[in-house]
C-alpha cells in the first residue's frame, strides 16, 4: 500500500488547510484584503473549501501574484482530487516564490499522486534545501524512495527525520518497514518497538492481518516469519 505523504506546511494534516504559510516579499494589502486572507485561511483550515476558494480568487483579482492564494488554490485542487490542476497552480505559486519549502513539499505530494515518484523526490529535495529541518518533507522523501525501492536512501531519510525529532513515532515505524526490505530484522524489531513506546496506539490499531500491525510484525519477526511480517506492514 502506498505510504501516505504529509501535505501542507506542517499533508500538514493531509491538506486539512494551510498552516503557517509564509509570504516572501508579500504584496501590500489593505486592511480589507488582509482580512480576506485571514478569513480565507480560516475557512480552509475548517474544511470549507468553496468559501475559501472564493476568497482566494477575490484576492487574486486585487493581486494576481499573491503567493498564498495561488498556493492554497493548488491545495484545494489536491483535496478535490484534481492533481493535474493542483500541480499547475503550485507551479504558478513557485514562479512567485521559488524558495517556498512548503510549496515544494506540496508539489512532491501531488507528483506522487500523479505517479511521478522520481520527480517527487526532486521536489522534496528542494524543500529540504530551503528548510533543512522540515521533517515532513524528509519523511515524504523517504516514502517516495521506498516506493521506488531505493531502500538504503529511504532509510537515510527516516534516520534524518529521527535525528531532527527523536520522538517521531511515524519515522520509527516507517524505518522498520524499510529495514524489513533490507532484511535487517533485529533493527526492524527495535524500530517497531520504539514506535510503540512513543505511540502506544500502534499496538492496538487494527489491520487486515487480524492483529495490531506493528505488534504483529514484531511477533512475526521474532518467530522468523519474515514474509508474514512484510505482509502485515504492507497492509497497514
Amino acid at each position: 500500500m502506498k505510504n501516505k505523504a504529509r501535505f501542507g506546511s506542517k499533508r500538514q494534516a493531509v491538506a486539512h488547510g494551510p498552516r503557517g504559510q509564509r509570504l516572501v516579499n508579500p504584496p501590500i494589502l489593505t486592511p480589507d484584503t488582509a482580512a480576506l486572507l485571514t478569513q480565507a485561511l480560516a475557512f480552509h483550515q475548517a474544511g470549507l473549501l468553496v468559501e475559501a476558494e472564493g476568497l482566494y480568487r477575490k484576492l487574486l483579482l486585487v493581486c494576481p501574484k499573491h503567493f498564498d492564494s495561488l498556493h492554497m488554490l493548488g491545495v484545494i485542487d489536491y483535496q478535490r482530487g484534481d492533481h493535474a490542476s493542483a500541480l499547475r497552480r503550485i507551479d504558478h505559486a513557485l514562479n512567485v516564490d521559488p524558495r517556498s519549502a512548503s510549496a515544494h513539499n506540496n508539489r512532491g505530494v501531488v507528483l506522487v499522486e500523479l505517479g511521478r515518484l522520481a520527480d517527487a523526490v526532486a521536489s522534496y529535495d528542494k524543500a529540504i534545501a530551503f528548510a533543512p529541518g522540515y521533517i515532513d518533507a524528509v519523511v515524504n522523501r523517504g516514502n517516495a524512495l521506498k516506493e521506488l525501492e531505493r531502500f538504503e536512501e529511504a532509510l537515510a531519510s527516516y534516520d534524518r527525520a529521527i535525528s531532527l525529532n527523536p520522538s517521531n513515532a511515524d519515522a520509527f515505524n516507517k524505518r522498520g518497514n524499510v529495514l524489513i526490505e533490507l532484511r535487517r530484522f533485529d533493527e526492524a524489531i527495535a524500530s517497531y518497538e520504539r514506535a510503540i513506546a512513543l505511540r502506544p496506539a500502534f499496538q492496538s490499531r487494527p489491520s487486515a492481518c487480524g492483529a495490531p500491525p506493528v505488534r504483529r510484525s514484531v511477533s512475526k519477526l521474532r518467530s522468523g516469519n519474515c514474509a508474514q511480517a512484510r505482509l502485515c506492514r504492507s497492509l497497514q
